[in-house]
Formats: structure tokens, C-alpha cells, sequence
């Protein structure tokens, strides 16, 4: 089964260019060299864990309220983030019974 994804690029300060991309249904997170490098690592990422996830939990995920990545480094002071762009992805994964359509 393929899922529509949201990645959404940060800038987070650090040389060279210091890339975060984050893909709220799934609350995961990656970094990359260049937006090129992010695309890649957060498709990636998001496969490697679906690949470990029980289907519960994958349902749970994308059928739950969006995390944010901003919410999460609230609390750290030292760190700044700046939203640079966001984008759409498809990946595939186990098929789940659901409502989710």
C-alpha cells in the first residue's frame, strides 16, 4: 500500500547548510546535506520505520493528530529552526485494514 507523506524542511543554523526534514504523520526525523540529500534521507528514513512498526502502530500514527517539530525543541533554548520548505512524498508499506481509505 502507498502512502502520501509531508516532509517539511528546517534550516537549523548549522555549516554546511544544516538541513532537518521531518515528516510529521510519523514523527520522524532526519537531516541532510542539501534539499536533494534531506528528500532522500527522510524517504528513507520513513521506510526503514514502517518496515518495524506493527500495523497498529502505522495506523495509529497517520490516523492521530500531527506532531510538531517545533513543539519538540520548545524546550531547548540553544536550538533554532527555521521552516524552509515542504513537500509531498509516497511510500509504500504493509497494507493495513483500516478506515483510512
Amino acid at each position: 500500500m502507498a502512502y502520501g507523506l509531508s516532509g517539511i524542511l528546517y534550516d537549523n543554523g548549522e555549516p554546511p547548510p544544516g538541513l532537518l526534514v521531518y515528516c510529521p504523520q510519523l514523527d520522524v526525523l532526519t537531516q541532510g546535506d542539501s534539499i536533494e540529500h534531506a528528500r532522500a534521507m527522510i524517504q528513507d528514513a520513513v521506510e526503514g520505520v514502517l518496515e518495524i512498526l506493527s500495523a497498529e502502530e502505522i495506523e495509529r500514527r497517520l490516523s492521530g493528530p500531527l506532531s510538531s517539530l517545533e513543539e519538540s525543541f520548545a524546550e531547548f533554548d540553544e536550538i533554532s529552526i527555521v521552516e524552509v520548505g515542504r513537500f509531498t512524498f509516497a511510500v509504500d508499506a504493509p497494507a493495513i485494514e483500516s478506515t483510512l481509505g
